[in-house]
């Protein structure tokens, strides 16, 4: 229950982000309707297809291999991360520049194809 004023307090900064509670509920029967397990086992999947992708190009990844220590996030090493995040970027593909590498994460909504796209734009990125 919340009790709201109708003084001129109300306007005050402080209040609830009413818009954000209502989307994070929302959110969150998402994930519910979907299962935590099975959302796990998806990222999993796909972090297992993304180490194979990265073999295959010889890049190295920084992130521990080990099951049970991997998480949806995933470090790779580039020469330059900088310049290849900037890159890839401009190929609309979204990782993070992060110390000796870019940081990428998958989720739930990624797929397969995500993962080829992020390998072939890495491939151009980094012959350029």
């Amino acid at each position: 229950h919340l009790d709201l004023t109708t003084e001129a307090r109300g306007l005050e900064l402080g209040h609830p982000t009413f818009p954000g509670i209502f989307a994070q509920r929302g959110a969150l029967r998402v994930l519910e309707t979907i299962g935590l397990e099975q959302i796990e086992a998806r990222i999993a999947e796909l972090t297992v297809y993304l180490f194979e992708r990265m073999d295959v190009l010889g890049i190295a990844i920084l992130s521990p291999r080990k099951v049970g220590r991997r998480a949806g996030i995933t470090m790779l090493g580039v020469p330059d991360p900088v310049g290849t995040a900037r890159g890839l970027k401009k190929k609309n593909v979204s990782v993070s520049a992060r110390g000796e590498g870019i940081r990428v994460a998958l989720h739930f909504y990624n797929n397969r194809r995500d993962v080829d796209r992020l390998a072939e734009a890495l491939e151009g990125v980094l012959k350029d």
